[in-house]
């Protein structure tokens, strides 16, 4: 049976290689997150260091949208084949034709990144 993760936990992940990375695991701290209204509107200040996590999370992401309707399993397999990557890659649909790709190599995501097919 396939998991389900949330978009938060897709990018924060769950796999064992972050912790042995230095980074580790993300842990709340009073004054890591500060919410104000600005205007009436919600605004998020996070500090450095949760900047820091977040694009270190996100530096081998690519969020991918699509132009007309194909299912999930189908183009999991169509950018398979057409990316013949070394490494494993994570697709996960968050709505209106909006991916997010997860690559394991940065190889990979620097070789999809740059040459397409797009």
């Amino acid at each position: 049976m396939e998991e389900t993760l949330s978009p938060v936990d897709f990018v924060v992940g769950t796999d064992s290689a972050s912790s042995n990375s230095g980074m580790g695991r993300a842990t709340k701290k009073d004054g890591d997150v500060t919410t104000v209204l600005v205007d009436g509107v919600p605004s998020i200040i996070f500090f450095d260091r949760v900047q820091q996590f977040i694009a270190w999370k996100m530096a081998l992401i690519v969020v991918v949208k699509l132009v007309g309707k194909i299912g999930f399993k189908t183009l999991f397999n169509k950018v398979s084949s057409l990316w013949k990557q070394r490494g494993q890659f994570q697709l996960m649909d968050l709505e209106n034709d909006f991916y997010l790709v997860r690559f394991q190599d940065k190889d990979d995501f620097d070789k999809i990144l740059m040459g397409g097919p797009w």
